[in-house]
């Protein structure tokens, strides 16, 4: 009664059989996810253009604006990063890990000169409702700059140590 032992949860393939089905899906993520990362990146970069450093109120709404086209560039990540996790594709995992943490440590910085140019751009509100719709803006602003930076810490980091374990 000898017989090969069964692994649990292997599946092996001849080269140029057909993918599985999860196997399958999850590229399609991983696809997407590299698509969404893309276009939210042109979509974000783009507007910067031309570079204006030293204008405050530049500055000021460029991050505004950086902050307000995050929940794509987020999606496309943690498509990517699940779909290298699920997959077990070591090198890409530790590569969007890497781009993660690259994400919080360049918001970081972006979020911390937003709030140097806060008392600035608030002394040039001519009313109190311009200063209200400031205030608005700036309280949404700082959840986001607090938040997506946490975010994509953790991804990297948890990734990170995902891809040294496996």
């Amino acid at each position: 009664m000898s017989s090969s032992p069964l692994l649990v949860g292997t599946t092996i393939r001849a080269p140029g059989a057909p993918r599985t089905a999860p196997e399958a899906a999850w590229g399609l993520l991983g696809a997407a996810g590299l698509t969404f990362t893309v276009v939210a990146l042109t979509d974000l970069l783009l507007p910067l253009l031309p570079l204006r450093l030293g204008d405050g109120r530049w500055e000021f709404d460029a991050v505004t604006a950086v902050l307000e086209g995050m929940p794509l560039l987020l999606v496309g990540l943690v498509l990517g990063y699940a779909s290298a996790y699920a997959r077990e594709r070591i090198g890409r995992l530790r590569l969007w890990s890497v781009f993660a943490l690259m994400l919080a440590a360049i918001l970081t910085v972006v979020f911390t000169a937003y709030l140097l140019r806060v008392p600035s751009v608030l002394a040039t509100a001519d009313s109190s409702a311009v200063r209200l719709e400031f205030a608005k803006g700036m309280i949404k602003t700082a959840c986001q700059g607090i938040a997506y930076p946490i975010v994509f810490c953790w991804l990297g980091i948890r990734g990170w140590i995902q891809a040294g374990q496996t």
